[in-house]
């Protein structure tokens, strides 16, 4: 994860180990509530989408962007899954970036 995406969410974490160690220790963070599990899960995944996305440009087209663009592009695919997929999730796309704990139901 990104530093971008990790002050968006306004956590600290040090990844360890291999990617599915490192899957299972975001999407369970420690002090987290069992239903923000699911949210950690789509934005651990939406990072693997928005980097695998952007490695092929790298190499395909010869385009990079900078990290800032990676993180708001994770921001967005994100929210987008949530609305598509979950008629429960009822924030904005300017509460999501702002307040993502918020829209998870995580009060710390």
């Amino acid at each position: 994860m990104g530093g971008g995406t990790k002050n968006w969410l306004d956590i600290d974490f040090i990844p360890s180990g291999g990617i599915g160690e490192h899957f299972h220790q975001f999407s369970k963070l420690v002090g987290m509530s069992c239903s923000s599990h699911a949210f950690f899960r789509l934005i651990w995944l939406a990072c693997v989408w928005v980097i695998w996305k952007e490695r092929n440009n790298c190499i395909l087209k010869n385009v990079a962007s900078d990290p800032f663009t990676l993180s708001d592009k994770v921001k967005l695919n994100s929210f987008l899954w949530l609305k598509t997929n979950q008629p429960s999730f009822v924030f904005s796309y300017h509460d999501w970036c702002r307040h993502p704990l918020l829209c998870m139901g995580v009060h710390i």
